[in-house]
């Protein structure tokens, strides 16, 4: 909701990313935020969003493996960031 994000984060000096609840959107914001110095080193939104696809289909997998509840725990965090990592450099 693009209304409520400046009332509940008005004490933080930043830019709200609305996303619109999508993964396109997701990916579309995160390239905003995290702009890089070259314009060759940005992916695109479509090169993002597979790379995501790709990592999604290894989540269960990767919970089975560590027997987590949370994709947020340590282990299992490193594992979708490896998992991200090499699904992007394939894709590239």
């Amino acid at each position: 909701m693009p209304r409520r994000v400046p009332k509940s984060l008005s004490d933080l000096s930043t830019d709200p990313y609305i996303h619109l609840g999508t993964v396109e959107g997701v990916m579309r914001e995160l390239g905003n935020a995290f702009v890089l110095q070259s314009e060759d080193e940005r992916n695109s939104v479509t090169e993002m969003t597979k790379t995501y696809e790709q990592v999604r289909l290894r989540v269960k997998k990767i919970k089975l493996q560590t027997g987590a509840q949370s994709l947020f725990e340590a282990r299992v965090f490193r594992l979708l960031c490896t998992t991200a990592a090499k699904a992007a450099s394939h894709s590239l």
